[in-house]
């Protein structure tokens, strides 16, 4: 039974599921942040916002496709191995290119941001706070909560296990990877071989 479903396929479809959350998550919080800080008019940062979106694009083209292309077994429906296994993999990757893509559009500006929301209820302090702080179209008090959200994402303890969980929770990105070739697609490959064999067989071979 457990290798008839091959529950090595449901383990990575659960991964692309929690992945998909993760970067519809991530994805909201980059906009809003080049949108808090004006900085989405710049090309170079609408280009990562979309490397971003891309991402959020495939792994939802991943969960459709492995769905629509899933087995029917005894009492059980299974997703598509190839696909949730591949996008599992990808993943791997993906997720810590988003956090280092969000430490590049945030820059300095996660850094300077009080920890706590009691310096607000200093008045000498937050008359200072809503100086230096606030932006054009968002107040001290809310880009601090905005930041403070980013920091803990890419820069607190937690946020740092989580991207280290995200790198190596299916083992080494360098086995995994090379696993899909040697292993995951061990059958399958010898369609895409096939499909440069035809056309070797149809050009002419030199006259003896």
């Amino acid at each position: 039974m457990w290798h008839t479903v091959r529950l090595r396929g449901w383990f990575n479809w659960h991964f692309v599921i929690r992945h998909y959350s993760r970067l519809k998550f991530l994805a909201g919080l980059g906009i809003a942040i080049t949108e808090a800080s004006k900085t989405n008019v710049h090309i170079n940062v609408q280009e990562m916002l979309g490397e971003i979106l891309i991402y959020l694009m495939l792994n939802e083209a991943a969960l459709y496709a492995s769905v629509e292309k899933a087995e029917e077994l005894p009492n059980i429906t299974r997703p598509d191995p190839y696909i949730s296994i591949a996008a599992s993999h990808f993943n791997q990757r993906v997720l810590p290119r988003v956090h280092e893509i969000l430490r590049g559009i945030a820059g300095g500006a996660s850094i300077p941001i009080p920890s706590s929301i009691k310096d607000f209820e200093n008045p000498e302090e937050r008359r200072l706070l809503d100086k230096y702080l606030s932006m054009k179209g968002i107040s001290a008090v809310e880009r601090v909560k905005l930041f403070n959200l980013l920091w803990d994402v890419i820069g607190s303890e937690s946020g740092l296990r989580y991207e280290q969980y995200d790198r190596f929770s299916r083992g080494d990105t360098v086995v995994r990877w090379a696993q899909t070739y040697s292993e995951v697609f061990k059958e399958k490959k010898r369609e895409y071989v096939k499909l440069v064999q035809d056309i070797l067989d149809q050009m002419p071979n030199p006259k003896a």
